[in-house]
């Protein structure tokens, strides 16, 4: 998706560039294509993302048992570093998650508490992104 909307830019920034120098009134012949460079990503500390899983057993054919959601803030201009908080909502409980992370296909966050059964959860949460808006999450409690 990003490399989607940085194409979608370089092409716009292209088509400014050659309508801006064909209205100038000292028009140089410009021919062939253009190379735009200096272009970087940018990445704006403080934007949000957030995140809605619907949790599903690879075992058990029937609905969703529960739910996840999660919400992050960028903190780095030069990479997509974030600092995320998250809930896992299951049928025993609930699962605070929280920490830092670099890619959004594969993570590691703290498991900070819960509720009902998991009251004095702690550990860690791992993900990995297997297939389209498809991630495996693997609790390892204390």
């Amino acid at each position: 998706m990003r490399a989607l909307v940085m194409i979608v830019i370089c092409v716009a920034l292209g088509l400014a560039l050659i309508t801006g120098l064909a209205s100038s009134s000292a028009v140089p012949n410009v021919s062939g294509p253009i190379a735009l460079t200096g272009i970087t990503t940018e990445h704006h500390p403080g934007s949000t993302e957030t995140w809605y899983w619907s949790l599903k057993s690879i075992r058990r054919r029937a609905g969703a048992f529960g739910y996840a959601v999660m919400a992050c803030i960028s903190v780095s201009r030069k990479t997509t570093l974030r600092q995320c908080t998250g809930t896992f909502v299951l049928p025993r409980g609930r699962l605070s998650i929280a920490g830092t992370f670099l890619y959004d296909s594969i993570f590691m966050l703290a498991v900070t508490g819960g509720t009902a059964d998991y009251t004095k959860a702690s550990g860690v949460l791992s993900a990995r992104q297997l297939g389209a808006n498809v991630f495996e999450f693997i609790f390892s409690l204390k």
